[in-house]
């Protein structure tokens, strides 16, 4: 796990690098890699490697990068990991090839001369990484097919620049800081921002999960991996899934440092414990309780401790400094994030820093087998479709609604009114949500001069359930998830991986029909049935669902003083982006009980602050938390 930037002209002039400021790029990413540091000039091209590393498996000096084969003309700056690595080891040594490190990069560096860009669909991880290839003089990048690791770029002339954040790229004095003002539109009515190419800075992209770039003269950008919609669907899923899960954990546990677990007390986190727990005598896991009930998971989460033996460690985060630590979540962030888990989240990280340097958790799971409630009403609609052709299907929509209601409490939490093909006496008014506020209090002018951006829906599987899955998989939901997992577990100099995502069992997860997904009201239950046996009931067959629970509701309906004086201070109402008026007064019905504006509010907030840190000072606000959080190591 790194911190990595390459630099390269598509012309053959020489790059000066101290013009590019390439080591404050890297001081940028110190929280990254706070175990060794380097730089490659590709001698006589026009081509810079850096990297930042944090050692994970195999700590000596062999490790260090930008990883060189001088005979080969050939580099490599990479962070991730190569969970195959050992294999593809063996694989390359019946090749001819040797070794004089025990790393995965220099599997990986070997793998590409090896196998050439075709390397890619061998390797079992998670990545963003550069070779540069002198014998083409062309630079080689990939990010992992679902986007764990980052990867962003920028293009001006013919200077091509990509790193692991955004913060090395601004310190290139050629790079401009500006604000991308259509994507902060997005983000402020859906917030939507991680599954579009674009960033909230106007002229830096992020590279597309599972695509490739190659930069010579020219550049190209394509995919290298997508969805198989016409791979047919397994008999037994569940069994495959749970091998396929078993598996996934065991690879994942490969490193020579100590690993520990987000262990929220979902079904999730929960089975990965157990499964770190069959193959470990010592598992860490680190929670985050809160007193409030509504928020409050300890009884799941004590209960997998005392049922596993787990070395369990429990986060109460307070609300003091609150704005202050937002703030410097926002700073390696780099944009503001849909979810105000991140602030849970934050404080579990950084008290695992002090005992771990690997984290495994459960991301993943909700967007590949239908875990959340919003997805009853896809399936629902598709149930009714098909019913069509077979009618015996409707009973089973019987059915599925009443299991459902079980869940959420009533069939107008699982119908909305927006569900045109339900009778009306179903159906109920909508709770206002954070677009239909964000009508109201977005300034008008800036309404006028901002377009939305698109996504595209994926739409390649028969069933309807599938397909949206398949969106939040890769657009709407994980890859904001993916962004706070990756960001604020290295802000910690912690790696975090994450055992739903190998990428076998997200394609075997798309190889399981929508019936086994959702089944009388049961959420994830191919899931549920793949762990059934080595969890607790009360954990596998839990009606709720809390996700990261995070009581900002609850804080920003108290009063909080300083979260009031940003929303009403003449900075935010100087900006343009939002109506100060309008704002104000969603924020008193906030606090009186009318309305729950929690969405909108988190969303205005951390744009406030975005815009302070990085558009308002002088350059942008340097990391503190990361850079001095490196678990012991000097």
């Amino acid at each position: 796990m790194c911190g990595i930037i390459a630099i390269c002209r598509l012309s053959s002039s020489a790059i000066n690098p101290l013009s590019l400021n390439v080591d404050s790029a890297l001081s940028c990413m110190q929280h990254r890699g706070p175990d060794d540091s380097g730089v490659y000039e590709a001698p006589g091209q026009a081509a810079i490697l850096g990297n930042q590393r944090l050692s994970i498996i195999d700590r000596s000096d062999a490790g260090h990068m930008p990883m060189v084969k001088p005979a080969d003309e050939v580099a490599v700056t990479f962070n991730g990991e190569i969970y195959n690595h050992v294999e593809l080891r063996e694989e390359l040594r019946d090749h001819g090839y040797s070794f004089d490190s025990r790393t995965d990069t220099e599997v990986l560096l070997n793998a590409y001369l090896e196998w050439g860009q075709d390397c890619l669909d061998r390797l079992n991880g998670m990545w963003g990484f550069a070779i540069w290839d002198g014998r083409k003089e062309a630079l080689f990048v990939s990010r992992d097919r679902l986007g764990i690791k980052p990867l962003y770029y920028t293009q001006l002339d013919d200077l091509f620049v990509v790193a692991s954040e955004i913060k090395p790229i601004l310190q290139l004095s050629e790079v401009p800081v500006a604000p991308n003002e259509d994507a902060i539109r997005t983000f402020l009515e859906r917030g939507l921002i991680d599954g579009t190419a674009q960033t909230f800075f106007e002229d830096i992209r992020r590279l597309d999960p599972g695509s490739q770039v190659v930069v010579t003269d020219e550049l190209t950008h394509e995919s290298y991996w997508e969805l198989d919609a016409d791979a047919p669907h397994f008999d037994d899923p569940a069994n495959e899934i749970g091998t396929l899960l078993s598996d996934s954990v065991r690879l994942r546990l490969r490193s020579d440092v100590d690993n520990g677990i987000s262990l929220s007390g979902g079904l999730d986190s929960s089975s990965i414990s157990a499964l770190v727990a069959g193959r470990s005598d010592e598992v860490r896991t680190f929670s985050s309780i809160y007193d409030d009930p509504e928020y409050d998971e300890r009884e799941y989460i004590r209960q997998m401790v005392d049922s596993f033996d787990l070395d369990g460690t429990e986060i109460t985060p307070g609300t003091d400094s609150f704005l202050d630590t937002v703030s410097e979540i926002l700073t390696f962030l780099e944009e503001p994030s849909k979810h105000y888990g991140v602030y849970s989240q934050w404080h579990v990280m950084e008290r695992a820093a002090e005992d771990v340097t690997v984290m495994l958790d459960g991301q993943g799971a909700d967007e590949l087998f239908a875990g959340y409630y919003s997805f009853y009403p896809t399936y629902h609609r598709s149930l009714l479709n098909r019913s069509r052709d077979r009618p015996s299907l409707f009973f089973r929509l019987l059915g599925e609604r009443i299991g459902a209601t079980r869940f959420r409490g009533g069939v107008s939490s699982i119908f909305p009114s927006s569900s045109t093909f339900l009778p009306s006496w179903l159906a109920s008014d909508a709770a206002e949500t954070a677009e239909d506020l964000s009508e109201s209090v977005l300034a008008e002018p800036f309404l006028e001069t901002t377009t939305p951006l698109e996504y595209e829906a994926f739409d390649g599987f028969d069933e309807g359930l599938n397909n949206q899955l398949a969106t939040s998989t890769l657009v709407t939901s994980l890859p904001s998830l993916l962004r706070d997992e990756d960001k604020i577990s290295m802000a910690f100099s912690i790696e975090s991986r994450v055992p739903f995502l190998d990428h076998r069992l997200v394609e075997a997860a798309f190889r399981t029909s929508e019936d086994k997904k959702i089944y009388f009201g049961w959420t994830k239950h191919v899931l549920r049935k793949a762990v059934t046996d080595i969890l607790p009931d009360s954990v596998t067959w839990r009606r709720d669902k809390k996700g990261y629970p995070t009581p900002l509701k609850r804080w920003i309906g108290e009063g909080n003083g300083d979260i009031e004086r940003l929303l009403t201070s003449d900075s935010i109402a100087s900006r343009g982006i939002v109506d100060a008026d309008q704002l104000a007064a969603v924020y008193d019905r906030h606090v009186a009980g009318d309305i729950d504006a929690t969405d909108l509010l988190w969303r205005v907030l951390q744009v406030e602050l975005w815009y302070r840190l990085f558009i308002d000072s002088e350059r942008f606000a340097q990391p503190t938390s990361g850079q001095v959080a490196t678990n012991g190591r000097e």
